[in-house]
Protein backbone atom coordinates (compact mmCIF):
# COMPACT_ATOMS: atom_id res chain seq x y z
CA UNK A 1 0.00 0.00 0.00
CA UNK A 2 1.28 3.49 -1.35
CA UNK A 3 1.11 6.70 0.52
CA UNK A 4 -0.71 9.73 -0.81
CA UNK A 5 2.29 10.66 -2.52
CA UNK A 6 2.80 6.98 -4.43
CA UNK A 7 5.68 5.71 -2.70
CA UNK A 8 6.22 2.22 -1.46
CA UNK A 9 5.75 1.69 2.78
CA UNK A 10 9.19 2.15 4.40
CA UNK A 11 9.98 -1.12 5.88
CA UNK A 12 11.54 -0.86 9.13
CA UNK A 13 15.49 -0.41 9.67
CA UNK A 14 18.04 -2.79 11.60
CA UNK A 15 19.56 -1.23 14.30
CA UNK A 16 23.13 -0.53 13.41
CA UNK A 17 24.20 -0.29 16.98
CA UNK A 18 23.72 -4.01 17.67
CA UNK A 19 20.32 -5.71 19.51
CA UNK A 20 19.14 -3.73 22.69
CA UNK A 21 21.93 -1.61 22.32
CA UNK A 22 20.37 2.49 23.10
CA UNK A 23 20.95 4.71 20.61
CA UNK A 24 24.54 7.78 20.62
CA UNK A 25 23.91 10.42 22.66
CA UNK A 26 21.55 13.27 21.33
CA UNK A 27 22.27 16.87 21.23
CA UNK A 28 19.60 19.11 21.69
CA UNK A 29 17.28 19.68 18.88
CA UNK A 30 15.78 23.59 18.09
CA UNK A 31 13.99 24.43 20.75
CA UNK A 32 15.11 22.61 23.47
CA UNK A 33 17.20 24.87 26.22
CA UNK A 34 18.52 24.03 29.53
CA UNK A 35 16.10 24.53 32.15
CA UNK A 36 15.98 28.41 33.51
CA UNK A 37 15.91 27.16 37.23
CA UNK A 38 19.06 24.95 36.92
CA UNK A 39 20.72 26.49 33.64
CA UNK A 40 21.58 22.90 32.93
CA UNK A 41 20.77 20.38 30.19
CA UNK A 42 17.96 17.78 31.06
CA UNK A 43 19.84 14.41 31.99
CA UNK A 44 19.74 12.87 28.45
CA UNK A 45 21.77 15.84 26.90
CA UNK A 46 24.43 15.78 29.67
CA UNK A 47 27.90 14.50 28.77
CA UNK A 48 29.19 12.72 31.32
CA UNK A 49 32.56 13.92 32.64
CA UNK A 50 35.83 12.94 31.06
CA UNK A 51 34.13 11.45 27.82
CA UNK A 52 36.02 13.54 25.49
CA UNK A 53 40.24 13.16 25.95
CA UNK A 54 41.91 16.51 25.79
CA UNK A 55 43.03 17.23 22.87
CA UNK A 56 46.53 16.13 22.38
CA UNK A 57 49.84 18.55 22.49
CA UNK A 58 50.79 20.54 18.91
CA UNK A 59 53.78 18.92 17.36
CA UNK A 60 54.42 22.34 15.71
CA UNK A 61 56.79 24.11 17.04
CA UNK A 62 56.02 27.73 17.92
CA UNK A 63 56.36 30.42 15.25
CA UNK A 64 59.62 32.43 14.99
CA UNK A 65 59.83 36.03 16.09
CA UNK A 66 60.16 38.21 13.53
CA UNK A 67 63.03 41.05 14.00
CA UNK A 68 62.13 44.52 14.55
CA UNK A 69 61.18 46.78 11.72
CA UNK A 70 63.89 49.15 10.77
CA UNK A 71 62.77 52.90 12.05
CA UNK A 72 60.02 51.13 14.13
CA UNK A 73 60.67 52.48 17.84
CA UNK A 74 61.20 49.57 19.64
CA UNK A 75 59.33 49.51 23.48
CA UNK A 76 62.03 50.32 26.23
CA UNK A 77 63.01 47.87 28.72
CA UNK A 78 61.18 47.72 31.49
CA UNK A 79 64.17 49.57 34.17
CA UNK A 80 65.80 47.24 36.61
CA UNK A 81 66.73 48.15 39.43
CA UNK A 82 70.73 47.64 40.12
CA UNK A 83 71.87 47.41 43.86
CA UNK A 84 74.77 50.18 44.62
CA UNK A 85 74.15 52.38 41.73
CA UNK A 86 74.03 55.13 44.47
CA UNK A 87 77.28 54.18 45.54
CA UNK A 88 78.68 54.32 41.91
CA UNK A 89 77.43 58.22 41.55
CA UNK A 90 78.79 59.32 44.77
CA UNK A 91 82.33 58.06 43.83
CA UNK A 92 82.63 59.33 39.93
CA UNK A 93 80.90 63.24 42.05
CA UNK A 94 83.73 62.65 44.43
CA UNK A 95 86.17 61.63 41.31
CA UNK A 96 85.10 64.94 39.73
CA UNK A 97 85.47 67.41 42.34
CA UNK A 98 89.04 65.77 43.14
CA UNK A 99 89.95 66.54 39.42
CA UNK A 100 88.38 70.27 39.39
CA UNK A 101 90.48 70.48 42.68
CA UNK A 102 93.16 69.57 41.35
CA UNK A 103 92.86 71.61 38.22
CA UNK A 104 92.03 74.48 40.05
CA UNK A 105 95.26 74.32 42.51
CA UNK A 106 97.76 73.54 39.24
CA UNK A 107 96.25 77.22 37.41
CA UNK A 108 96.60 78.94 40.69
CA UNK A 109 100.00 77.63 41.05
CA UNK A 110 101.33 77.98 37.74
CA UNK A 111 99.59 81.84 37.96
CA UNK A 112 101.60 82.83 40.60
CA UNK A 113 104.86 81.18 39.67
CA UNK A 114 104.35 83.57 36.18
CA UNK A 115 104.01 86.24 38.18
CA UNK A 116 106.81 85.82 40.31
CA UNK A 117 109.25 85.59 37.10
CA UNK A 118 108.02 88.36 35.24
CA UNK A 119 107.88 90.91 38.37
CA UNK A 120 111.49 89.91 38.29
CA UNK A 121 112.26 90.20 34.90
CA UNK A 122 110.40 93.66 35.07
CA UNK A 123 112.65 94.74 38.12
CA UNK A 124 115.73 93.98 35.89
CA UNK A 125 115.16 95.79 32.54
CA UNK A 126 112.75 98.58 33.86
CA UNK A 127 109.82 97.55 31.64
CA UNK A 128 107.08 95.42 31.38
CA UNK A 129 106.83 91.60 31.39
CA UNK A 130 105.56 88.88 30.58
CA UNK A 131 106.26 85.27 31.32
CA UNK A 132 105.45 81.23 31.23
CA UNK A 133 106.49 77.65 32.72
CA UNK A 134 106.37 74.84 30.26
CA UNK A 135 103.62 72.44 30.18
CA UNK A 136 105.23 69.43 30.50
CA UNK A 137 105.20 68.17 33.61
CA UNK A 138 102.63 69.94 35.52
CA UNK A 139 103.72 72.87 37.49
CA UNK A 140 102.13 71.23 40.56
CA UNK A 141 104.75 68.68 40.25
CA UNK A 142 107.47 70.88 39.23
CA UNK A 143 106.83 72.93 42.28
CA UNK A 144 107.42 70.01 44.89
CA UNK A 145 110.26 68.71 43.56
CA UNK A 146 111.73 72.62 42.65
CA UNK A 147 112.69 71.57 39.08
CA UNK A 148 111.20 73.26 36.52
CA UNK A 149 111.80 72.49 32.77
CA UNK A 150 111.59 75.62 30.95
CA UNK A 151 110.84 78.95 31.84
CA UNK A 152 109.73 81.79 28.71
CA UNK A 153 109.95 85.45 29.70
CA UNK A 154 109.39 88.42 26.81
CA UNK A 155 109.61 92.01 28.06
CA UNK A 156 106.92 94.73 26.75
CA UNK A 157 109.90 95.99 24.18
CA UNK A 158 109.44 99.97 25.25
CA UNK A 159 113.16 99.59 26.98
CA UNK A 160 115.61 98.23 28.75
CA UNK A 161 116.76 100.56 31.32
CA UNK A 162 118.03 103.99 29.25
CA UNK A 163 117.57 101.95 25.70
CA UNK A 164 114.30 103.05 24.06
CA UNK A 165 112.97 100.37 21.80
CA UNK A 166 114.51 97.67 23.39
CA UNK A 167 112.82 94.39 23.79
CA UNK A 168 113.90 90.49 25.14
CA UNK A 169 113.16 87.38 24.63
CA UNK A 170 114.29 85.16 27.27
CA UNK A 171 114.49 81.21 27.47
CA UNK A 172 115.59 79.21 30.64
CA UNK A 173 116.23 75.72 30.98
CA UNK A 174 116.34 72.87 33.93
CA UNK A 175 116.53 75.57 36.54
CA UNK A 176 116.94 74.01 40.18
CA UNK A 177 116.10 75.43 43.40
CA UNK A 178 118.17 74.60 46.70
CA UNK A 179 116.87 76.05 50.09
CA UNK A 180 120.19 77.10 51.95
CA UNK A 181 123.91 77.53 50.88
CA UNK A 182 125.38 79.87 49.12
CA UNK A 183 123.22 79.77 46.65
CA UNK A 184 119.56 79.66 46.01
CA UNK A 185 119.89 77.25 42.62
CA UNK A 186 121.19 76.94 39.50
CA UNK A 187 120.13 77.34 35.82
CA UNK A 188 120.86 74.67 33.11
CA UNK A 189 120.65 77.05 30.33
CA UNK A 190 119.63 80.90 29.69
CA UNK A 191 119.72 82.17 26.07
CA UNK A 192 117.98 85.66 25.26
CA UNK A 193 117.33 87.87 22.32
CA UNK A 194 117.76 91.61 22.80
CA UNK A 195 115.97 93.56 19.77
CA UNK A 196 116.58 97.34 19.31
CA UNK A 197 114.67 99.03 16.76
CA UNK A 198 115.86 101.75 14.38
CA UNK A 199 113.55 104.20 15.89
CA UNK A 200 114.96 103.03 19.73
CA UNK A 201 118.25 103.93 18.72
CA UNK A 202 117.11 107.49 17.26
CA UNK A 203 115.07 108.40 20.58
CA UNK A 204 118.11 106.81 22.78
CA UNK A 205 120.64 108.60 21.14
CA UNK A 206 118.67 112.08 21.27
CA UNK A 207 117.43 111.53 24.80
CA UNK A 208 120.84 110.18 26.57
CA UNK A 209 123.73 111.03 24.08
CA UNK A 210 123.74 115.18 23.92
CA UNK A 211 126.84 114.96 22.02
CA UNK A 212 125.03 114.02 19.04
CA UNK A 213 121.76 114.09 19.92
CA UNK A 214 121.46 117.80 18.81
CA UNK A 215 122.20 116.90 15.38
CA UNK A 216 120.49 113.49 15.11
CA UNK A 217 117.76 113.96 12.40
CA UNK A 218 117.59 110.39 11.33
CA UNK A 219 118.82 107.02 11.87
CA UNK A 220 120.13 104.62 8.52
CA UNK A 221 121.02 101.12 9.28
CA UNK A 222 123.36 99.05 7.11
CA UNK A 223 123.28 95.43 7.40
CA UNK A 224 125.78 94.88 4.79
CA UNK A 225 128.97 96.07 6.64
CA UNK A 226 127.29 96.06 10.29
CA UNK A 227 127.19 99.55 10.89
CA UNK A 228 124.16 102.13 11.77
CA UNK A 229 124.42 105.96 10.27
CA UNK A 230 123.36 108.68 12.62
CA UNK A 231 122.92 112.17 12.14
CA UNK A 232 121.80 114.86 9.48
CA UNK A 233 122.15 116.26 6.26
CA UNK A 234 125.39 118.35 7.68
CA UNK A 235 127.17 115.86 10.04
CA UNK A 236 126.40 112.34 10.87
CA UNK A 237 128.60 109.49 13.00
CA UNK A 238 129.17 106.03 11.85
CA UNK A 239 128.45 103.37 14.45
CA UNK A 240 129.55 99.90 14.63
CA UNK A 241 127.92 97.65 17.09
CA UNK A 242 130.58 94.89 18.65
CA UNK A 243 130.88 92.49 21.53
CA UNK A 244 133.37 93.49 23.92
CA UNK A 245 133.98 92.27 27.66
CA UNK A 246 131.31 89.83 27.28
CA UNK A 247 128.76 92.51 26.76
CA UNK A 248 127.45 94.72 23.88
CA UNK A 249 129.42 98.63 22.83
CA UNK A 250 129.05 100.73 20.09
CA UNK A 251 132.02 102.03 18.67
CA UNK A 252 132.77 105.62 16.20
CA UNK A 253 133.53 103.91 13.05
CA UNK A 254 133.48 107.25 10.82
CA UNK A 255 132.54 111.05 11.12
CA UNK A 256 130.98 112.91 7.72
CA UNK A 257 130.11 116.35 6.78
CA UNK A 258 130.42 118.86 9.59
CA UNK A 259 130.66 115.88 12.08
CA UNK A 260 134.66 116.20 11.78
CA UNK A 261 134.28 119.40 13.81
CA UNK A 262 132.73 117.42 17.16
CA UNK A 263 134.74 115.68 19.56
CA UNK A 264 135.52 112.16 18.63
CA UNK A 265 136.75 110.96 21.80
CA UNK A 266 133.60 112.95 23.93
CA UNK A 267 131.22 111.15 21.32
CA UNK A 268 133.33 107.76 22.36
CA UNK A 269 133.01 108.34 25.50
CA UNK A 270 129.29 108.97 26.41
CA UNK A 271 128.61 105.94 23.63
CA UNK A 272 130.73 104.15 26.39
CA UNK A 273 128.45 105.46 29.43
CA UNK A 274 125.63 104.31 27.68
CA UNK A 275 126.53 100.79 26.99
CA UNK A 276 128.31 100.25 30.27
CA UNK A 277 125.33 101.29 32.10
CA UNK A 278 123.09 98.83 30.06
CA UNK A 279 125.45 95.99 30.66
CA UNK A 280 126.19 96.39 34.36
CA UNK A 281 124.48 94.67 36.79
CA UNK A 282 123.22 91.26 34.48
CA UNK A 283 122.69 88.49 36.64
CA UNK A 284 123.56 84.80 36.34
CA UNK A 285 127.01 85.66 34.35
CA UNK A 286 124.82 86.45 31.48
CA UNK A 287 127.35 87.16 28.72
CA UNK A 288 126.66 88.59 24.61
CA UNK A 289 127.12 86.56 22.07
CA UNK A 290 127.27 88.22 19.10
CA UNK A 291 125.36 91.66 17.70
CA UNK A 292 124.14 92.04 14.54
CA UNK A 293 122.30 95.00 12.56
CA UNK A 294 119.52 93.87 10.18
CA UNK A 295 116.95 96.38 8.26
CA UNK A 296 115.08 96.17 11.31
CA UNK A 297 117.44 97.16 14.00
CA UNK A 298 120.59 96.07 15.81
CA UNK A 299 119.57 92.24 17.25
CA UNK A 300 122.34 90.61 20.01
CA UNK A 301 122.15 87.18 21.59
CA UNK A 302 123.20 86.89 24.95
CA UNK A 303 123.63 83.58 26.68
CA UNK A 304 124.92 81.55 29.88
CA UNK A 305 124.93 77.89 30.72
CA UNK A 306 125.65 76.07 34.36
CA UNK A 307 124.65 79.51 36.46
CA UNK A 308 124.58 79.44 40.04
CA UNK A 309 121.56 81.86 41.54
CA UNK A 310 123.22 83.75 44.49
CA UNK A 311 121.68 83.73 47.47
CA UNK A 312 124.24 86.21 49.40
CA UNK A 313 123.68 89.99 50.23
CA UNK A 314 125.54 91.10 47.02
CA UNK A 315 122.95 89.16 44.60
CA UNK A 316 121.09 91.11 42.62
CA UNK A 317 117.71 92.54 44.43
CA UNK A 318 115.45 91.82 41.49
CA UNK A 319 115.97 88.16 42.20
CA UNK A 320 115.24 88.36 46.02
CA UNK A 321 111.69 87.29 45.84
CA UNK A 322 112.16 84.15 43.95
Amino acid sequence: MSDQWGRPPQQPQPNPYGQGQPPPQQYPQRGQYPDPATQQFPPQYQQPPGSYPPPPPSSYPPPPQQPPVEGEATPPAAPKKKRGLSIVLILVIVFALLIAGVIGAELYARNKGNSKIATAAACIVEDGATASFGTFPPFLWQYLNDEYSSISIETAGNNIRQAKGMKAEIEIEDLKLTDGGDSKGTIGALNATITWTGDGISQTIESFIPVIGSVVSDVKLNPSNGTVEVGGGLAGVTIKPITRDDGIALEIEDLTGLGFALPRDDIQEELDSFTDDLNKNYPLDIKADSIEVTEAGIVAKFSTQNATISNDGNSNECLADL
